[in-house]
């Protein structure tokens, strides 16, 4: 299972579709909140892996970064792979609430960046929702 995330909110699921990617969002979830790319790709009824891939580019550093053998090597990975990349880091930044839950375990405090970083300035309910049981959460 494979599902897209805003801080500890899980937003939704991606899933295959007649050899396509999907995304279908939980409930009460609205597309504004997805990053613009994935807004786009719903709108437009593009194949999600397209959108997924575009965006993990911007997510993990580029083959040819300076010290990118050292940051192979510190993931566990003797090749650069993209999808290997964004699948450890969770494509998770400091600068944006947004990542991936690769795992049914997976949460905010122990596969973000700003999770692990404590950042108090970054609520789990970033987004100030109300009737917070309406929703999935992936927090501690």
């Amino acid at each position: 299972m494979i599902a897209l995330m805003y801080d500890g909110l899980e937003l939704g699921t991606f899933y295959k579709e007649n050899d396509k990617l999907k995304i279908k969002l939980h409930d009460n979830v609205e597309t504004s909140w997805l990053p613009y790319i994935f807004e786009l790709g719903l709108k437009n009824n593009t194949d999600m892996q397209v959108v997924f891939d575009e965006w993990i580019k911007d997510r993990v550093f580029p083959k040819n970064r300076m010290g990118s053998k050292k940051l192979l090597h510190e993931l566990g990975l003797k090749k650069y792979n993209q999808h290997k990349i964004a699948e450890i880091t969770r494509c998770s930044a400091m600068s944006d609430p947004y990542w991936v839950v690769y795992d049914e375990n997976d949460t905010y405090a122990k596969n973000t960046i700003r999770g692990q970083a404590g950042f108090e300035e970054y609520p789990y309910n970033s987004l100030d929702i109300k009737n917070e049981e309406a929703y999935k959460w992936r927090i501690q």
